[in-house]
């Protein structure tokens, strides 16, 4: 392990505010790098954050996020800086309608009041330093504890574990194993949010809970963003972006955050390892959660961090929900009785597609606490019910609207990160008004009527396996895999197409829902015969002649003409949506 000397740990260095670091993508479609002032001065003229990768920029938007909150929300006087008077202005705000009044005033600006989040953030010059004796941002201040990694293992793009080899790195020799400061800021939120479990306790923490059982229970999982399945709302600009995100009423709307409590304004550092916490009632504190007590270790002279220090650090108790959380699907779980359902965060499946979750990105309205659901959630993400609550104020008008996805899977128990995934899909802002809520139900009822269409596909590729001679157990693995790769292929095959026909639908146009509906029913079925064709044509002549099987005690010849017209029958027999 590195030595730290007492230079570099009392040393003050690379100012987040001031240093450029946040990685962003401007209108022309350049790249730079910007420090956070200026990130929130220059936001209505960017279009994004730029990050090495989407579940990077999920972390820094979280970190953009709870600054505004803490800006904008309710400070410790329980008062509430005024948006156009100045910082020195306070206000009094009781209501859900007051809020949401405020946060129509700040959208409608168009740009952030920059004045206002310059001067809080200068009141907090100090924690914002990545490198400082005593309150190094996002990090601990007592940096000679914790398990050691290398600079590669802080950075998502180069992390490797004893179960795979890049072979293709984007970086080589000495530059694998060390950081440029700005990189490294990027990366210390990206690890604190998703780092894997491989971190062992230290000697200490064994000794103070020398019980196995006890030490297992006091295990933080994954970062508290690695369990999530993270979703956030997409505006035109990066000011839209983190206006749309800005969630300035809880649940279900009905409540307003607590007094807000980042991380930044803690005087004294958490440094407690492996520390169980409740779900904090205001915003910035869960937006800056900090899952890991982590320390960067630099080399001065060539300004690069070659090596970081960890341990485990905050988690909410296992039997809590966190319905605070804006930002995540849900799924239930436990008692089937909605009095005793329980619901934990429903991580993404990277395989699986974001349109086939579109029932979880639409406001349920009728009968949202009925157990006859039809197969769809009975809780909708925070960020969904907060953009139905603004679009049914008339604020968000007519525009297209962007949900986006991104994670990090897992393998072995979440022990290392084996993979990093996103998505994103494009829908009219009208889908989720109350006024068009039976045109919402009309489309929904496309997904299961897909799903169905596709299991044809592999009814067929299961069938034709058996023609080809996967008969009997021993060649049931390959009429299960030959069933799931055409499953897969269906819905790869129909992903664009969706997608496009999603981003089409106008409530206020035309063309009736109807006529939508059998529109997409059309070009779904064309897809999926002509996968169905080339199935038939790959197997050949082997499956044209056939083999016999057994059913239900009885001889039957499968042949892949006979497979191709049960096929056939099966999609007609799905009748549109």
């Amino acid at each position: 392990m590195t030595a730290i000397s007492d230079a570099t740990i009392d040393s003050t260095e690379f100012n987040l505010l001031i240093e450029p670091w946040i990685k962003v993508l401007r209108d022309d479609g350049s790249t730079d790098e910007l420090s956070l002032l200026e990130v929130f001065r220059e936001a209505d003229k960017l279009i994004s954050l730029a990050g090495e990768m989407k579940a990077q920029d999920m972390a820094v938007l979280r970190l953009l996020l709870a600054i505004l909150h803490a800006v904008f929300g309710k400070q410790e006087d329980g008062m509430y800086v005024s948006l156009t008077s100045g910082a020195e202005v306070r206000l009094r705000i009781k209501t859900v309608a007051d809020m949401l009044n405020r946060w129509e005033e700040l959208w409608r600006m168009k740009k952030f009041p920059f004045e206002i989040i310059s001067d809080y953030l200068g009141k907090y010059r100090d924690r914002f330093w990545l490198f400082h004796p005593t309150h190094p941002f996002y990090q601990v201040p007592d940096g000679k504890r914790g398990t050691s990694y290398p600079a590669a293992k802080l950075n998502g793009e180069l992390a490797e574990s004893n179960n795979k080899l890049r072979l293709f790195a984007n970086r080589s020799k000495e530059y694998k194993h060390q950081l440029e400061y700005s990189e490294a800021a990027r990366w210390l939120l990206y690890i604190n949010a998703y780092d894997d479990t491989s971190g062992k306790p230290t000697a200490e923490f064994r000794q103070m809970i020398p019980d196995a059982t006890e030490r297992s229970k006091r295990s933080p999982g994954a970062g508290w963003l690695g369990q999530l399945g993270l979703l956030s709302a997409k505006g035109n600009n990066l000011f839209e972006t983190l206006m749309l995100n800005f969630v300035l009423v809880t649940d279900f709307g009905d409540r307003l955050w607590g007094v807000e409590k980042p991380v930044w304004a803690r005087e004294n550092p958490k440094t407690e390892e492996r520390t169980p916490i409740n779900v904090p009632d205001n915003a910035s504190e869960l937006l800056t959660i900090q899952s890991r007590r982590l320390f960067l270790i630099r080399d001065q002279e060539a300004s690069v961090v070659n090596e970081y220090l960890l341990v485990g650090g905050d988690f909410f108790y296992k039997d809590q929900e966190c319905f605070a959380e804006q930002m995540t699907m849900w799924q239930a779980t436990g008692a089937k009785s909605l009095n005793e359902r329980s619901y934990r965060p429903k991580r993404h499946d990277p395989s699986r597609q974001m349109w086939r979750d579109l029932s979880s990105l639409l406001p349920i309205v009728k009968d949202y606490a009925s157990e006859k659901t039809d197969g769809r959630p009975n809780r909708n993400p925070g960020i969904v019910n907060w953009l139905a609550t603004i679009q049914n104020r008339g604020i968000l008008g007519e525009r297209q609207i962007g949900y986006e996805i991104a994670g990090v899977s897992y393998a072995d128990k979440d022990f290392y990160a084996e993979n990093n995934f996103s998505d994103e899909i494009t829908m009219s802002v009208l889908l989720l008004g109350d006024e068009y809520e039976e045109y919402r139900e009309r489309i929904l009822a496309v997904l299961p009527w897909t799903e169905k269409i596709v299991e044809c596909l592999s009814s067929l590729a299961w069938n034709l396996a058996i023609a080809g001679g996967s008969i009997g157990e021993n060649g049931k693995k390959r009429r299960i895999d030959a069933a799931e790769i055409a499953r897969q292929e269906g819905y790869f095959q129909l992903d664009i197409p969706f997608r496009n026909w999603l981003e089409s639908l106008n409530p206020k146009s035309e063309l009736s829902v109807e006529a939508s509906i059998a529109s997409w029913a059309k070009q779904a079925r064309s897809i999926i015969r002509s996968i169905g064709r080339d199935l038939v044509r790959i197997e050949g002549m082997n499956a044209f002649t056939g083999r016999e099987y057994e059913e239900q005690k009885k001889k039957k010849l499968m042949t892949s003409p006979k497979a191709y017209n049960i096929f056939i029958s099966s999609i007609r027999k799905q009748s549109n949506p």
